[in-house]
Parts: structure tokens; sequence; C-alpha cells
């Protein structure tokens, strides 16, 4: 019961819980995956430059809707 309150009373101040998320940079990655998807570099240059596997890079650009 106590650590419940203790969850709500964090979130109720904005606490972020779980693993964070590895897009630090949407605007970086956004870009990235454009001129992925335009041709002018490769996916792995993408996915070096932005530090994530290449599963993660397909991900993102699907979520994309590229």
């Amino acid at each position: 019961q106590r650590q419940a309150e203790g969850i709500a009373a964090a979130k109720k101040r904005g606490v972020k819980f779980g693993r964070p998320s590895k897009m630090s940079c949407p605007e970086t990655a956004a870009a990235l995956i454009g001129q992925w998807s335009r041709k002018e570099i490769s996916a792995q240059e993408a996915w070096e430059v932005l530090g994530i596997s290449s599963s993660t890079f397909y991900r993102w650009a699907e979520e994309a809707g590229i």
C-alpha cells in the first residue's frame, strides 16, 4: 500500500517510469530516415550515426510510414 501511494505521488509530480527511449533526438532520426528513403545515405550509415541496431532503425522507419 505504501509503495502504491509513493508511485501515485511520483506520477503526480511527473516522474517517468520504465526504460528510457533510445530516441533522444527525434528530429535527427527523422532526418536520417528521410535521407535513407531518398537513397542519399545507406541504412547502415544512418543506424551507426544514431547508435541503434538495424532492427530498431527499420522499426522506426516503418513507424514513420516509410
